[in-house]
């Protein structure tokens, strides 16, 4: 991970696809194996922070910017791919373009 990252950092390299997807799958694993026992753990103390959050960005907005946060249903969906270590990156992709595609309704 650190070559691929570094290769792209200072020397310019643009990434092959298959490059991202095996970096990105590097680091769903990494992030999965850390926030998955997180998220067990502290499940309400995170629900408390989004919600407090939520609240102080709420007061300091304009009146006509609309706020959001990636929430508690995306850290529950987040914590049901990463059961079991079968997380895969391609998961995430459909994902995130179903969503890109509703955004776009």
């Amino acid at each position: 991970m650190t070559e691929l990252r570094n290769k792209v950092i200072h020397k310019g390299h643009i990434p092959s696809e298959d490059e991202v997807k095996k970096y990105g799958q590097a680091v769903l694993d990494i992030v999965c194996a850390c926030c998955v026992p997180l998220i067990d753990k502290h499940n309400e103390t995170i629900r408390e922070m989004l919600v407090n959050d939520m609240a102080e960005i709420s007061r300091r907005k304009p009146s006509e910017a609309q706020i959001s946060t990636l929430g508690l249903p995306f850290l529950l969906r987040f914590e049901n791919l990463c059961e079991n270590n079968t997380q895969k990156l391609t998961d995430w992709l459909h994902i995130a373009e179903r969503v890109r595609h509703s955004m776009m309704v």
